[in-house]
């Protein structure tokens, strides 16, 4: 479970500033499985900026269902 929270209707609208895929919450932030990537929430405000996201842990995928990041190069 995040322990983070964000607004219903706001977390309704968020996507993937990358690919545009669904985000899934993890405990650490926003999971977008087409990216392989996390992207933070801190104190309730999403940084979705390529820049501030980074590769999720195994409690992270583990969270998000097992989606297993992409493969690089792949």
């Amino acid at each position: 479970m995040p322990d983070w929270t964000l607004d219903a209707d706001l977390r309704a609208l968020l996507v993937c500033p990358l690919t545009r895929c669904e985000l899934v919450d993890v405990q650490g932030g926003l999971y977008s499985p087409d990216a392989g990537l996390v992207f933070p929430v801190e104190e309730g405000v999403p940084f979705l900026v390529q820049e501030c996201a980074r590769k999720p842990t195994a409690e992270e995928l583990e969270q998000a269902g097992g989606a297993a990041a992409p493969e690089a190069g792949g």
